[in-house]
């Protein structure tokens, strides 16, 4: 079973690297969402929760809920929602 776990491990941080995933944390440095496409945002339990257009972000409502500066998303009042490495 640990073979397994390890194989899967292995294979999705493969796939991470070869389709370019990028993943966001919280302020507390804790992961919270991520995305292949640099268009949609999933959670980190794989649904999704939003999309990028023209440097901001929507939420699945169609309200922007944030904009995007340097590798941070910051929310209307400028603080950090999430950040990426």
């Amino acid at each position: 079973m640990i073979i397994v776990t390890v194989l899967t491990d292995s294979c999705q941080e493969l796939m991470n690297y070869l389709y370019g995933m990028t993943k966001y944390y919280d302020q507390g440095g804790t992961y919270k969402a991520y995305t292949n496409d640099g268009k949609n945002l999933f959670n980190e339990a794989d649904e999704h929760i939003g999309h990028f257009m023209n440097g901001f972000l929507y939420n699945t409502n169609g309200a922007a809920i944030g904009h995007i500066r340097d590798k941070k998303i910051l929310d209307k009042k400028g603080q950090t929602l999430y950040y990426t490495n």
